[in-house]
């Protein structure tokens, strides 16, 4: 029973290493960033760091366990160990094996796209003046570019922030968006929506924003994947509050960007 022991720290060394392989090889691929958001990706880092080190221990306590001898009858192989181990060994082989996957319209059909800022009067009165500020940088920021201002992948959520925020101030003007095509069936028959998924930890609190567009009779609209569109802004009362819309000019077909998420900087204050 000893030998199985000694056996078992040695396989359960292996995983502990195959785990950290994984991670490494996520994290230089770069597709941590489906997963992941890159606040929590040094998190990751140290997780694999420790796993290495782990597995090394491991694997050294299965080679150099005194063989003295004992009595040993108490030790008998662990089901739930057993278990935990053939879950990692399913894990890391999944790790390797699936593509990666950023979610896009079709998680937008199970999960639905949020067409406002959800935040209560309360907490925006409680908020006003951080909302301000940090809108007014955001917006010291933008730079037109022929009259027209291009939201870059970065700055998706501030710029449909302060658009939110400043709506009337917007109207009118011309804007390039990047998203995937989504099509609510809530939305007018005219209506689809260009939208992104944001989270602040892990793709498992994945929450997406969209922009309706509308004015698209004269255009052929894909059923899914990413486009560019250009419009100029409009807006829509939704549930009582006024929301932007994009009364759409032209439209291009793209591939899914390098970041096809973004990452909320003013929202995790709520």
């Amino acid at each position: 029973m000893k030998g199985f022991q000694e056996f078992q720290y040695y396989i359960s060394g292996l995983l502990f290493i195959g785990f950290a392989l994984l991670l490494l090889a996520v994290i230089l691929h770069g597709s941590i960033n489906y997963y992941l958001s890159p606040t929590m990706q040094k998190f990751a880092m140290m997780l694999m760091g420790g796993l290495f080190i782990l597995g090394v221990s491991q694997i050294w306590r299965s080679l150099h366990t005194s063989h003295k001898s004992c009595d040993c009858h108490g030790i008998i192989p662990n089901p739930k160990r057993n278990s935990s181990l053939l879950l990692l060994l399913l894990i890391i082989i999944l790790g390797f094996v699936l593509p990666d996957y950023a979610l896009s319209n079709k998680m937008a059909d199970l999960r639905g796209i949020s067409y406002t800022f959800h935040t209560t009067s309360d907490s925006f009165e409680r908020n006003y003046d951080l909302l301000k500020s940090h809108y007014d940088f955001v917006e010291s920021k933008l730079k037109a570019d022929d009259d027209v201002i291009r939201v870059h992948d970065g700055s998706f959520l501030d710029i449909l922030g302060l658009v939110h925020f400043k709506l009337e101030d917007y109207l009118g003007v011309q804007m390039e968006w990047t998203g995937f095509v989504h099509h609510d069936p809530a939305l007018a028959d005219n209506e689809w929506a260009i939208a992104r998924f944001s989270f602040t930890c892990c793709v498992a609190d994945a929450i997406g924003y969209g922009l309706i567009v509308s004015g698209s009779d004269e255009l052929t609209i894909p059923s899914s994947g990413w486009v560019q569109v250009k419009g100029s802004i409009d807006k829509k009362i939704i549930e009582g509050n006024a929301v932007p819309t994009l009364q759409i000019e032209s439209l291009i077909t793209i591939e899914e960007p390098n970041e096809p998420y973004v990452y909320p900087t003013i929202m995790n204050n709520f």
